[in-house]
């Protein structure tokens, strides 16, 4: 009974935590470019619009598509 205790351990594939890494840093590069755009065309009142403007433009990168495939052909 004692060494039923233990927390279960989560069962996720080598492919699974590569991708979910890669994801990590593919949104974070997008968010400093959206950032980084933001800057270069001026600061203004309208800096957060165009911040999301540009989050949606530099969406397309994430390859969640590849995500959903994935899981797909484990089920």
């Amino acid at each position: 009974m004692q060494l039923n205790m233990s927390k279960a351990r989560f069962k996720t594939g080598k492919v699974d935590l590569e991708l979910n890494y890669l994801i990590k840093i593919t949104v974070s590069i997008m968010f400093a470019l959206a950032m980084i755009m933001v800057i270069v065309s001026g600061v203004n009142i309208n800096s957060p619009i165009i911040f999301t403007r540009y989050i949606l433009l530099f969406s397309y990168f994430i390859p969640i598509s590849t995500k959903v495939n994935l899981d797909l052909a484990k089920l």
